[in-house]
C-alpha cells in the first residue's frame, strides 16, 4: 500500500505528514534555499521544491504531494522570494530546463 504524503504549513514551519504521522519539518526561519526543477518519470513530469538548510540538509516536496499547489500560492506569504514571476516560471518549466533558485537567504 502506497503511503500518502501531505504537506501542511503555518507561519512557524513546513511539514510533511505521512498517513497523517508527521515525517519530517522545517521552520521557515532555517530554509536556507529554496529552488525548483522538474523531472520526467516516463509516466508523467513532477515539479520538485526543494528547501536546504544552512548545513547541507534538505527536504523535496513535489506536485504529487497533498497541499504543493497551495504552497506554491502561500510560498512568499512566508519568505520573501527573490525570482520575479517565480509562480508563472514554475508552471512553464520544463525537465530540461536547470535548476531555478527563488529564495536565497540573506546574511
Amino acid at each position: 500500500m502506497e503511503k500518502r504524503k501531505r504537506i501542511v504549513f503555518d507561519d512557524e514551519r513546513l511539514k510533511v505528514l505521512c498517513d497523517n504521522k508527521p515525517e519530517v519539518f522545517i521552520e521557515w526561519k532555517d530554509v536556507y534555499v529554496v529552488s525548483f526543477y522538474k523531472i520526467d518519470t516516463m509516466t508523467c513530469i513532477l515539479t520538485y521544491l526543494v528547501f536546504d538548510f544552512e548545513y547541507g540538509e534538505f527536504i523535496e516536496l513535489h506536485d504529487g504531494m497533498e497541499g504543493f499547489n497551495l504552497l506554491v500560492e502561500n510560498l512568499s506569504r512566508y519568505l520573501p522570494i527573490q525570482y520575479p514571476d517565480w509562480e508563472s516560471t514554475i508552471k512553464s518549466s520544463s525537465p530540461i530546463d536547470s535548476s531555478v533558485t527563488v529564495y536565497r537567504r540573506l546574511n
